[in-house]
């Protein structure tokens, strides 16, 4: 189904290659970004995230405007370049940082990783047989570093992973998973909020929405809450496959699969890839079997607290894809409710003051990849991180001034929005910037190609 125009700004015409070469110079950018001191504050990731941000904003602003295509041989050789530094920054940096391996293991990772970097230029080929086998092939290499890393990773010594192990285990036995109870891990308490650690036991339960507890139920039985974490990446890139196909869309999936800290963000058991999952799958739905969109909308609604921003999205995406969007967007929210009311039932003041207090009573992080974090580190007396909230209106209301009303123009907009609200945050870290790289990824496998043209 295609969209009406809704005005002389936003036509519903692709822009023949423009958004798709933003998402994968963003995703490019923001895997340089968090390469960098794993995420955490860094100055030359400070100064790839400020461009990236500049990249997104263009690209929304011309999303609606019409130029000539770009030839997908052209982006299959600007992933090309990204992917040999991403391989390269592989080989030669620990994927994750409480990895106990021998000599031999470490002789396994990186046989496996020179592989896939072989296989990945394969999959860039246009011969379809050939890519496609290749592909598989990368998949598989996707597949097996990920176990490698859960296997000699078994237990890493961060919070999130405990609040997710041990919130399931909760839940099995009938047990509120947003009591308070869990131990401090740290030897300090400068990750929490004033008042939220007493006598080593820190003063609220499991810290995000219910659908991601749930998700990870699987995972936990089967020995690893993680295996949710390398399902959703691993499963994200087929998508971005199927929505694009050809070489584009295969590169698009190595990009996501092999940025330099994708690893790393499965070993520290980081929820955003089930974000970009469920957004990903909302895309394929979509364009398939648009009446079980709102669900699948509902679900990635209710994924994170971080995605308060997206219902005022959403309009972009439903907007001439839905005859009744409204209504769509409506059953979304009351799924996304849903989800949280039985738990809310549970423990009013247990499931308010884990999920929605929490967030308000984290402190501001000097170590954050963020403008006030870097303020911070110059010495100057910069802006407040409150600014991100009015930051990310601006930025909406931008987008719906002038981006196109597309799949690819609404996951730029989100990109946008995201980059800025984190950017703007008390706290910004590698995870939260993954997340952006898979709308961004996302972005380019979306944007529709005039074949008789791109070659």
């Amino acid at each position: 189904m295609t969209s009406q125009a809704t005005s002389k700004n936003v036509p519903e015409q692709e822009d023949g290659g423009g958004l798709a070469t933003s998402g994968i110079l963003i995703a490019g950018l923001l895997g340089q970004a968090i390469y960098q001191n794993n995420g955490a504050f860094s100055p030359i990731g400070i100064i790839y995230i400020a461009i990236a941000i500049c990249v997104s904003a263009v690209s929304v602003f011309k999303s609606g405007v019409y130029i000539e295509c770009i030839a997908i041989k052209r982006l299959c050789a600007l992933l090309a370049v990204i992917l040999g530094i991403q391989f390269v920054q592989l080989a030669i940096t620990l994927p994750g940082i409480y990895i106990h391996a021998s000599d031999q293991g470490w002789m396994v990772f990186s046989s496996i990783s020179i592989c896939a970097a072989f296989l990945t230029a394969t999959c860039l080929y246009k011969e379809s047989v050939f890519g496609r086998y290749g592909f598989a092939l990368v998949f598989g290499a996707f597949v097996f570093l990920a176990l490698w890393v859960l296997y000699f990773s078994p237990s890493p010594k961060i919070d999130v992973y405990f609040f997710q192990r041990d919130s399931v285990a909760r839940l099995l036995k009938f047990e509120n998973p947003y009591a308070y109870g869990f131990a401090n891990i740290y030897s300090h308490d400068k990750y929490y909020g004033e008042g939220l650690v007493r006598n080593g036991v820190l003063q609220f339960g499991y810290p995000y929405l219910p659908v991601a507890l749930l998700a990870a139920i699987p995972g936990y039985l089967m020995g690893d809450i993680r295996f949710l974490m390398v399902f959703s990446i691993a499963c994200t890139g087929l998508m971005f496959a199927r929505l694009q196909p050809g070489p584009l869309g295969r590169g698009l999936a190595a990009l996501y699969w092999f940025n330099p800290r994708t690893l790393f963000i499965i070993e520290q058991s980081w929820i955003e890839p089930l974000i970009v999952f469920c957004a990903t799958l909302m895309v394929v739905l979509l364009s398939r079997y648009p009446r079980s969109v709102c669900w699948s909308a509902g679900l990635l609604l209710a994924s994170k607290q971080t995605m308060l921003w997206m219902p005022f999205l959403l309009p972009l995406l439903f907007i001439g894809k839905l005859k009744n969007w409204r209504r769509t967007g409506l059953v979304a929210l009351l799924i996304a409710a849903g989800t949280c009311a039985p738990f809310f039932l549970w423990g009013p003041k247990a499931f308010w003051s884990s999920v929605i207090s929490l967030q308000f009573a984290q402190p501001f992080r000097h170590d954050a990849l963020s403008l006030p974090a870097f303020f911070y580190q110059i010495g100057i007396e910069g802006i407040h991180w409150g600014v991100a909230f009015p930051a990310s209106v601006a930025c909406i209301a931008f987008s719906l001034w002038r981006a196109a009303r597309t799949v690819a123009g609404w996951a730029m907009a989100t990109c946008l929005t995201y980059l800025v609200f984190f950017f703007c945050n008390k706290q910004a870290f590698c995870n939260y910037y993954f997340m952006i790289i898979g709308f961004a990824c996302l972005a380019a496998s979306t944007v529709k190609f005039n074949q008789n043209k791109s070659e």
